[in-house]
């Protein structure tokens, strides 16, 4: 009995106590005192005048009050406000961030799948387009074997393609639709430029690789009278006979004995030329030998004008320069050998022909960046200084040009 009168006397202490703590502020006091006032004037009637002030002070004190809790209220309400507000603020930035991130991820797969499609298509096309044109070289090759081959040994970035091009408009020369006279050579690798080949208005069908087909521009030939078999004209660099003068000698040397008349002209460039070269047009296309660094080149351009040089020791040939194109004098000597019987009248007439035929403004249909604007070289120690310690692969590439352009003609 005495526990439970305890614990149910318990909660009217504590309230009591709160109400004692309370009468002790300046509020409890004054209303204490307004109650004392009020009760005299109510049993004292000369204290009458009590009961105006004591009224007033309570009415004042409740009204105090009222204000305090309003303004009370008023923080609570506000504060409940702002966060609730905080609350909707974080939920809509988390429901902004997750719909964002999913509408990335949705524009992330649509971009993947659009070119994954564009690849397949592309693949697709490509793959049409070199199997019809394999097929067209494919018929048209086998009739009239070449009897005469002229072969064009060059560097890389020596106007190679345009030197191609130039005896393209020759009326003694064609191009065989397939690969039988470069296999004849010994070569492998592409025939004919990526950049310039299956563009819009080419025409010319080609084996360009082992059963691989492609379309190049046709070039127009000269309207000039000439005697004797067609020369099949070829184009290749070291590298398709893997730097192997020997191998190149031996299948030269092969071909003749099977009665076929093989001309070899050498195409070079001054080395820092062809490496400055080299640089812009991988700057414009990264993916072309992009296993070559940019300080490798100076040891390929070293590598495969040194391998000409053998070349040319065993198979004797003319040598023409960059700087002969278009229409130089080694130019000019080999097309007047190409058609015996050509007058100078003639030699000029074709020259001004093929300068017209195979104008610098093919890029520009081309793409690809394979021919860029005329410029002058960088120094000798390559972009950033990357070639500052190749001194002696600098020097052997300048040796070997020197050597092919000692007795050239």
């Amino acid at each position: 009995m005495l526990i439970g009168r305890s614990e149910c006397s318990r909660p009217d202490m504590a309230s009591l106590r709160s109400a004692l703590k309370w009468l002790t502020t300046s509020t409890g006091l004054a209303l204490v005192a307004s109650a004392v006032a009020t009760a005299v004037a109510v049993v004292e009637p000369d204290a009458r005048w009590l009961a105006l002030p004591g009224l007033g002070v309570f009415v004042v004190i409740v009204a105090r009050e009222a204000d305090a809790g309003a303004t009370r209220t008023r923080v609570l309400r506000a504060d409940l406000t702002a966060a609730v507000d905080a609350v909707r603020a974080d939920l809509e930035g988390r429901l902004d961030a997750e719909v964002g991130e999913s509408e990335s991820w949705v524009d992330r797969r649509i971009t993947e799948s659009i070119d994954t499609l564009r690849a397949r298509i592309t693949s697709a096309v490509e793959r049409e387009r070199s199997v019809r044109s394999l097929s067209i070289a494919k018929s048209l090759g086998g009739d009239d074997e070449p009897v005469r081959v002229l072969l064009l040994m060059t560097l890389h970035r020596s106007g190679s393609t345009r030197l191609f091009d130039i005896f393209r408009t020759h009326p003694a020369t064609r191009i065989e639709p397939t690969v039988a006279v470069w296999d004849a050579l010994g070569m492998r690798g592409r025939r004919y430029p990526v950049a310039f080949s299956d563009l819009p208005k080419s025409w010319q069908a080609i084996e360009v690789e082992h059963d691989k087909g492609a379309t190049i521009a046709e070039i127009p030939r000269a309207d000039l009278s000439v005697v004797g078999a067609a020369w099949a004209l070829e184009k290749a660099h070291p590298e398709f006979c893997d730097f192997d003068a020997d191998r190149f000698a031996e299948s030269v040397a092969a071909m003749r004995a099977d009665g076929i008349e093989v001309e070899v002209v050498y195409g070079v460039r001054r080395p820092i030329d062809a490496m400055w070269s080299m640089v812009a047009f991988q700057r414009r296309q990264p993916t072309w030998y992009a296993r070559l660094g940019t300080v490798d080149l100076p040891a390929w351009i070293e590598r495969s004008i040194s391998t000409m040089v053998d070349m040319r020791e065993q198979v004797p040939g003319a040598v023409i320069d960059f700087d002969d194109l278009p229409d130089g004098g080694v130019v000019r000597s080999v097309a007047s050998r190409l058609a015996p019987g050509w007058s100078d009248y003639d030699v000029d007439q074709w020259a001004r022909f093929a300068t017209d035929a195979t104008s610098l403004n093919r890029p520009q249909a081309a793409g690809a960046g394979f021919l860029g604007e005329s410029a002058e070289p960088g120094g000798p120690d390559g972009p950033d200084g990357a070639w500052a310690g190749l001194g002696s692969v600098m020097a052997a590439a300048d040796d070997a040009y020197a050597r092919l352009r000692a007795d050239a003609g």
